[in-house]
């Protein structure tokens, strides 16, 4: 016996009714992440429909989990990632943390960022210096929080516990940072600690224990739509967007649009490919030791499961996706 025409409609009702409707495309662009070129992908396949999470920005309350926005982050396997944030200053003279350097500690700047060739020493030098002793490094120290770990915490699991952070900063420093992609106008920017300059030396131990533990549970942690690995850029966008698409049939034009956007996978690795491609040369055991130290738990829960300079391996935790209605 078929099911009566009244539950029939009810059902539909009640499906329809738990639909996500998509309003707008949201992403938090992780410096040296790759999200410049997800930026302009999205950007042309959802005109007027896609907003960012700059890179030195916090997010505001929902301003990611919200149902009506499809949330995107970006993710890079650690030690790749922290080779690329250090070749980020010393080759282009470019970053947050190296612009607060120069002004709060010459000396330094002068030691990480200055002439002479890259090699494994410096690098390490400069990662144990920009994670501070307590974020593994030093003989008998808990692990805490590192870099990368601690510009997720500080821009989208506990930002405001990052503006704590910030307004105890005892000398602001402005920075007149591009506008837009063109560089044909500036504006003026505040340089605090997090999430992208010394977030990890100015907030000291008690916040990076917190965000250590943060980083070990799941609860605090977002459920974004989508994470999108560096390695795997266009192939985990193109799985993204197709599931946009599915979800509400409404972009699915824009979906294909936005695939049709993105150049080849092959290709994409070589817009990414810059001097720190050696990853493996330039990280030495310490300095791999001391960098998964801290960032082992954000690297097991995006797929890193190879270790230093590895591809991902597995898929991003269920548990930070969000589940497609």
């Amino acid at each position: 016996m078929g099911c009566p025409r009244v539950l029939v409609l009810a059902l539909a009702a009640a499906a329809a009714a738990d639909k996500r409707t998509i309003q707008r495309v949201g992403l938090w662009h992780l410096e040296k992440a790759g999200g410049t070129w997800v930026g302009h992908v999205l950007r042309r396949a959802f005109p007027d429909k896609f907003e960012s999470v700059c890179e030195h920005c916090m997010h505001g309350p929902k301003a990611l989990t919200d149902p009506r926005v499809w949330s995107i982050g970006l993710m890079r396997e650690p030690c790749d990632y922290y080779l690329a944030a250090w070749s980020w200053g010393r080759l282009r003279r470019a970053g947050w943390l190296l612009k607060k350097m120069e002004r709060s500690d010459p000396s330094a700047a002068a030691e990480f960022y200055g002439a002479g060739d890259a090699d494994a020493a410096r690098f390490g030098a400069w990662v144990r210096y920009v994670n501070d002793a307590r974020a593994g490094g030093a003989a008998g120290a808990a692990p805490t929080c590192g870099l990368l770990s601690a510009r997720l915490w500080a821009a989208l699991l506990d930002p405001a516990a990052a503006r704590r952070v910030n307004e105890q900063e005892p000398r602001k420093i402005a920075y007149r940072m591009p506008l837009n992609m063109e560089l044909t106008r500036f504006r003026n920017v505040t340089l605090e600690p997090c999430p992208l300059s010394d977030c990890v030396r100015a907030a000291g131990a008690g916040p990076m224990e917190a965000c250590a533990r943060a980083m070990r549970g799941s609860r605090a942690f977002p459920r974004l739509d989508c994470w999108l690995r560096t390695d795997r850029l266009a192939d985990d966008l193109n799985e993204c967007l197709a599931r946009l698409g599915t979800t509400d049939g409404a972009w699915a034009a824009n979906a294909r649009r936005g695939v049709a956007e993105m150049t080849s996978a092959a290709a994409n690795r070589s817009r990414l490919a810059t001097a720190h491609a050696q990853c493996a040369a330039l990280v030495d055991a310490p300095t791999a030791a001391q960098i998964y130290a801290a960032e082992a738990p954000l690297a097991e829960r995006f797929g890193f499961s190879g270790g230093c300079c590895s591809r991902a391996a597995a898929p991003v935790d269920a548990r930070l996706v969000r589940a497609v209605s």
